[in-house]
């Protein structure tokens, strides 16, 4: 019925089969376990929520024993136009190309959600979104942890972008979007901690260690020059491996 701990769903796909509307305050709970259906997890306006009561999906927080692992497709969860006061929390997705797609939504949370190894993007917030933290969230190798395009008020804090091969975290044609006490480490040849165009991103407080071939930001090699050139991002972020 998927209705208690006692009578699960098979999957998210089969729940919200049957549950095509969510509202304000539900919960969605993810047991342990790999989860294996390749089509994506798709959320539209009707799974939204309210501002102060948002609708929650959260995996397990059994780490120990795998925790609520995702596996495989194109894109995992997408969360199209219209969708908005949503929380995604807890859940690792791997073997995918884009881990989570945010495209012109309003008001979404994901919170420590893992993505491993992505074949294109571990996280894409594009389509005029607005309002979105990403907290906790771990981007490990593939090619790019984070893309911002055309989003406005995008937080990201306290996570680690580990070994992308072209960049960490890319921001273009944004507003207001920040960047702040997370890791940034990379030693692949060519790759960039962080590719900023234009303004409206600002990154400070972070942890940045770029290999000797790689870039710090824009064609920069260290931190100090990164912060030369780009007027300002990350002074007070430090370099070094973070071990």
């Amino acid at each position: 019925l998927g209705t208690s701990a006692g009578a699960p769903m098979l999957n998210l796909h089969k729940l919200f089969e049957k549950y095509t509307i969510l509202s304000p305050g539900d919960r969605v709970y993810i047991d342990t376990g790999v989860h294996t259906a390749t089509n994506a997890v798709v959320l539209t306006a009707a799974f939204s929520g309210a501002s102060t009561n948002p609708v929650i999906i959260m995996g397990s927080t059994n780490r120990a024993v795998g925790g609520s692992v995702f596996r495989g497709g194109n894109v995992r969860f997408d969360i199209r136009p219209g969708a908005s006061n949503i929380v995604i929390r807890n859940v690792a997705i791997t073997n995918v190309a884009t881990g989570v797609s945010l495209d012109g939504v309003v008001n979404v949370k994901l919170d420590g959600v893992e993505v491993r190894s992505a074949s294109s993007r571990a996280f894409h917030v594009l389509g005029s979104s607005r309002d979105i933290d990403l907290v906790g969230c771990v981007a490990h190798g593939g090619p790019v942890g984070v893309v911002l395009q055309q989003a406005t008020n995008v937080v990201i804090r306290n996570g680690v972008f580990w070994e992308n091969t072209t960049a960490g975290v890319q921001a273009n044609g944004v507003t207001g979007c920040s960047l702040e006490n997370s890791i940034l480490a990379s030693t692949r040849i060519g790759a960039s901690l962080l590719s900023v165009s234009g303004t409206g991103f600002l990154s400070d407080y972070n942890g940045l260690h770029a290999g000797p071939d790689t870039f710090v930001g824009n064609s920069t090699h260290n931190v100090r020059a990164w912060q030369r050139v780009s007027g300002g991002q990350d002074l007070h972020s430090i370099p070094g491996d973070p071990q």
